[in-house]
């Protein structure tokens, strides 16, 4: 209820500064719910793969991937019809590939790991109540900071330079889609080969069996 009461708040109070706002804030409401639902985490997900070879959750990602795949060559298409270079849709902040993207990605994941969760994780889990996450949230801002301290040098000596790749420049929409939904795919083939289901599992039920909503779990391609 006090969930509840906080969007409408929010509603209100930032009606008068236009609709994205108001539909950000229910659209992130309804993600909560389902990243919190699911138990939805990268870094988990990846474990339970690696330590288990229970590959639920990362179909339920591959899964999230290829539809956003869809939705991105949607909006996209709509925003430049015709993917031409050096055209590119406007606001989509398509970046240089660079080393510092790959450093970028190892940091992160070096902090996932000592986590123990993504960030989305540790966000819904400060929402039940776990006080703990704040000490990960507040290394998450520490390095958002010293990130941003550095990002003038990086730009200048390894980004502003680097290619600037964007598949349907060179495929079109048509070919960089099928390209992506074949490589996911292929990845969940894989998994589905190296699945193993855990011996004592309850099956996730799309609702309490009990008046407690916490007792209920969603299952992972949600």
């Amino acid at each position: 209820m006090a969930a509840v009461l906080a969007l409408l708040q929010g509603h209100v109070v930032h009606a008068d500064l236009g609709p994205d706002l108001v539909l950000s804030l229910w659209l992130g409401a309804a993600l909560g719910v389902v990243l919190q639902r699911t138990r939805l985490c990268f870094y988990c997900d990846a474990r339970d793969f690696l330590e288990r070879r229970d590959a639920r959750g990362l179909w339920g990602i591959t899964l999230a991937l290829a539809l956003g795949t869809l939705g991105y060559h949607a909006v996209f298409g709509a925003f430049l019809p015709a993917p031409e270079l050096p055209r590119l849709p406007p606001n989509a902040h398509i970046g240089p590939v660079s080393w510092v993207l790959v450093l970028g990605a190892l940091a992160f994941g070096l902090g996932m790991a000592l986590a123990g969760s993504c960030i989305s994780a540790q966000l819904y889990r400060l929402g039940e109540g776990a006080l703990g996450t704040l000490l990960a949230l507040a290394g998450t801002v520490i390095g958002f900071a010293l990130g941003f301290l550095c990002w003038n040098t990086l730009y200048l000596n390894a980004v502003h330079g680097a290619p600037v790749l964007w598949l349907p420049h060179h495929l079109g929409y048509g070919g960089s889609l099928l390209l992506q939904l074949a490589l996911l795919g292929g990845v969940a083939l894989v998994l589905l080969r190296l699945h193993r289901t855990p011996a004592a599992d309850a099956p996730a039920r799309w609702w309490p069996a009990s008046p407690r909503w916490p007792s209920c779990a969603w299952p992972r391609w949600a």
